[in-house]
């Protein structure tokens, strides 16, 4: 009985060689991870004039996990983000609210992931101030403390020049025709607003608004 020539046994052997390395290395492929749910969350906030807030973006698989592609707090620079009424309350690429005016808006935040997007959105509260009295310091470098006052209509604005600081001329509504000059009684001068508005104030010597002077916003 002749033997087995070596040139068909090397080939047979590499073959099988080859056909159990690659049996060993494939297996099972992982599940995928489908979007199937994405929330904000808080789902409902207030928020003061200029106040903000950061919303949190979760999202879910089809077996109710939460998608791995990364933590659920960085799922919001993945998210498209809109405010259904900016002039309320913005929101930036991070899902950071900011409270603009009085009133409410919707905040929606769009998710794509694994070729599926979904939408989530919740809902925000401006509310209006409630001072009633705010008081504004000049420092000796001429500036005022706060620079913006908000207050409620009816409000009332009181300005101290403390004794250490020299006294300046103080116009309100300085940049109008007609600017009204504020009377200082013992470093303070006071000053009612009964209509909503914006009102401005100051010296006068800066180049810019809030050089020297400083904003009020009557709600």
């Amino acid at each position: 009985m002749s033997q087995p020539s070596p040139r068909f046994i090397l080939p047979l052997c590499a073959a099988l060689l080859v056909g159990c390395t690659s049996d060993h290395a494939v297996g099972p492929e992982p599940p995928r991870h489908v979007l199937t749910k994405v929330e904000l969350a808080p789902g409902e906030i207030a928020l003061t004039l200029d106040g903000k807030a950061s919303l949190t973006l979760n999202a879910w698989d089809q077996s109710g996990a939460r998608m791995p592609e990364t933590y659920p707090g960085q799922l919001a620079e993945k998210a498209t983000w809109v405010s259904d009424a900016s002039t309320v309350a913005t929101v930036n690429g991070d899902g950071i609210v900011t409270g603009v005016a009085p009133g409410s808006a919707r905040i929606s935040a769009r998710l794509s992931l694994t070729g599926v997007s979904l939408s989530a959105s919740m809902t925000v509260t401006v509310v209006p101030p409630t001072d009633s009295t705010v008081i504004v310091t000049e420092s000796p470098n001429k500036r005022w403390s706060p620079t913006t006052v908000r207050i409620r209509a009816g409000g009332t604005v009181m300005w101290v020049i403390p004794s250490y600081v020299t006294p300046s001329t103080i116009w309100l509504n300085i940049w109008d025709e007609n600017p009204e000059k504020l009377v200082f009684t013992d470093g303070v001068a006071t000053r009612i607003f009964p209509t909503p508005g914006t009102y401005s104030y100051g010296t006068g010597g800066g180049l810019m608004w809030d050089e020297e002077g400083g904003k009020i916003v009557v709600y």
